[in-house]
């Protein structure tokens, strides 16, 4: 019994922004969005190698906002969520400086923020 759970969101990055941790593959996308809401996030790193680009990436503009779990058969990935869970959520928040998006100027901040990774993409 799942009581708040939707399959989607018409808002995601609003139902983002009230979050107090992530726990998801990483896909540009979502790093876009907890880098702008400052939201914790672990990263579960499957075997798909733009993942692992997204993390350099993310890894080059902040340090602090997550941790990365290498999903394999033969990890405990219970024990290893349970601990950087606490890692994370024990970090102070800069609740100050996250804030909602201005949907009214959402084009720029996508603009944007595809130009930024353009800028700075990594070298294949």
């Amino acid at each position: 019994n799942r009581e708040n759970w939707k399959p989607y969101s018409l808002n995601f990055s609003e139902t983002l922004s009230e979050s107090s941790l992530v726990i998801s593959a990483p896909g540009m996308n979502l790093l876009a969005q907890i880098l702008y809401h400052k939201i914790p996030f672990i990263a579960l790193l499957t075997d798909q190698p733009e993942q692992e680009k997204n993390l350099r990436k993310l890894s080059s503009i902040t340090k602090g906002l997550f941790k990365i779990i290498k999903v394999s058969k033969e990890i405990d990935l219970y024990s290893l969520l349970k601990e950087n869970i606490e890692i994370l959520l024990a970090e102070t928040r800069d609740v100050e400086k996250s804030y909602s998006p201005d949907l009214e100027n959402s084009q720029a901040l996508w603009t944007n923020t595809i130009k930024y990774f353009l800028d700075n993409r990594i070298n294949q």
